[in-house]
């Protein structure tokens, strides 16, 4: 998986916290040991009410998406920030190679909207708060 080169619209974030996005954003996109330097030691990935992950499970699920999509880049569209928050608007695709969330590999090429909220705490991502676009991936992979 990739980062995907995309100029993407750019708001209210400071130089350090735009850096801080990319660098994540290229961490999940394939480079994991990024996420060593940005991440909180207390960071929380909050991807469903009442469900967390931190840093040393989070690792695991982005390879696992990996081997699943080995081609997919990620093209960041929009990054919007205040003091503290980032938001970020971003769309994987790829070949899906094995199988994925109860569906059998289809080799078909499919993409994934992602909203993402992220807060940022003395220069690292403390919280991240995924909305992946699951819904629209099962269509495009049930389409003939």
């Amino acid at each position: 998986m990739s980062h995907h080169a995309e100029t993407p619209l750019v708001v209210g974030l400071s130089d350090d916290d735009h850096r801080l996005m990319d660098t994540f954003y290229r961490a999940i996109g394939g480079q994991l040991e990024l996420l060593d330097d940005i991440l909180a030691d207390d960071w929380r990935g909050i991807p469903a009410p009442g469900v967390e992950v931190d840093a040393d499970h989070f690792k695991p699920h982005v390879e696992e998406f990996r081997n699943v999509f080995p081609d997919a880049q990620i093209t960041v569209h929009a990054m919007i920030g205040g003091t503290g928050y980032v938001a970020v608007r971003a769309e994987t695709e790829g070949m899906q190679r094995q199988p994925w969330l109860g569906v059998p590999a289809t080799g078909k090429r499919c993409a994934m909207r992602m909203a993402e909220f992220h807060e940022i705490r003395d220069g690292r991502i403390t919280r991240t708060w995924p909305l992946n676009d699951v819904f629209g991936w099962m269509q495009q992979v049930r389409s003939s």
